[in-house]
């Protein structure tokens, strides 16, 4: 008897496997967002270019000379008004926060900046999307790595460094997040646009500082940040 020894063989898919809600939300100012579902999360699937607080109150807008710990502020990525429609905005942790005390939970229960139904995510919330992110064979498999299936197909630096975002553009952003790169705003300059995006978490990590994650055009994994509360960062926001 003859025995046919058969190898089942993963291929990549030939479409993304990114699940998008078209116009899941609009914010005050009227900008409407995409989001995308990962694992048991809503996602914004771009950065949040708000002006205005869900409750009409005005963010103050910032500039090379504007930075605190305590006051919030808004700012251009690469403080140019060019770019800002897809990069979103950078905005400092006070003006994340709205005023209200950070948060590890998960959900983080903090709305901050955000739209109505929505908010700020924690720590943990990042680290749950990344886990459901590793989890999914089709995300890895389209992408090749947790970050390439995060990043937008286009916007990055070149790179050479294999499964990085800066390499083989268009086959990241298997997950439909679309991480942009806008950069920084950090003592009074503005850093990494095309290299880096940076977003903040509702934790603290110590009396100055609160986490942040970035990607980089260059790297393989997503990587925790202690961020000064006066960084200029990238939002998303979370579907409560």
């Amino acid at each position: 008897m003859t025995v046919l020894m058969v190898n089942a063989c993963k291929h990549r898919p030939t479409e993304s496997p990114a699940v998008i809600v078209k116009d899941a939300v609009t914010d005050v100012d009227g900008n409407t967002y995409d989001a995308v579902v990962i694992g048991e999360q809503t996602w914004m699937a771009s950065n949040l270019k708000t002006t205005h607080y869900a409750d009409g109150t005005e963010i103050p807008p910032g500039d090379i000379t504007s930075s605190s710990d305590s006051l919030p502020y808004r700012y251009l990525p690469d403080n140019s008004v060019v770019g800002s429609d897809l990069l979103g905005l950078l905005y400092n942790w006070p003006a994340v926060m709205h005023g209200q005390s950070h948060s590890s939970e998960n959900p983080s229960g903090v709305q901050g900046v955000c739209p109505d139904g929505w908010h700020v995510p924690s720590n943990p919330e990042w680290n749950a999307m990344i886990a459901a992110v590793k989890a999914n064979d089709d995300y890895i498999e389209y992408s090749g790595s947790v970050v390439k299936a995060l990043a937008a197909a286009y916007g990055w630096d070149s790179a050479r460094v294999y499964l990085s975002p800066g390499r083989e553009m268009e086959i990241n952003d298997a997950t439909g997040f679309h991480a942009l790169p806008a950069g920084n705003f950090i003592f009074g300059t503005f850093n990494d646009v095309g290299q880096y995006a940076y977003f903040w978490t509702t934790s603290r990590t110590g009396n100055y500082f609160a986490g942040g994650r970035s990607i980089g055009f260059n790297t393989k994994e997503p990587t925790a940040n202690d961020c000064s509360l006066f960084y200029g960062l990238s939002v998303r926001c979370v579907k409560d």
